[in-house]
């Protein structure tokens, strides 16, 4: 199964990307930035991955209620053809008895 990948899941991965980066360089030292600049990346970082993942999950629901609607209606349209075999194979044992009573019938006259 081909899976879609959307804007959103990129969009995370990439706010995590940076937020990785800019950790690394600021624990080894090349980063040496102003209070405002030091706080900035990691925070607005993280609301861009949060959000992202928010946005992502919301996503996949729509689509999970779509699926389940879709499978409900097709088990509905599957009970109905499951109510009218078994209305045709009620006819069809009725029919069986018929001509099991009629060949009894036979066999008694044949054997009279």
């Amino acid at each position: 199964m081909k899976r879609e990948i959307s804007f959103w899941q990129v969009m995370f991965y990439l706010s995590m990307l940076v937020l990785t980066i800019w950790l690394i360089l600021k624990v080894t030292g090349i980063i040496q930035t102003p209070l405002w600049l030091e706080l900035g990346v990691p925070v607005a970082s993280l609301i861009i991955g949060i959000f992202s993942l928010y946005t992502n999950l919301i996503e996949s629901m729509g689509k999970l209620a779509v699926n389940i609607a879709t499978l409900s209606t097709k088990f509905d349209y599957l009970n109905v053809d499951v109510k009218t075999l078994n209305t045709k194979v009620e006819t069809l044992n009725t029919k069986v008895d018929n001509l099991d009573k009629d060949v009894e019938f036979l066999k008694r006259r044949i054997t009279a």
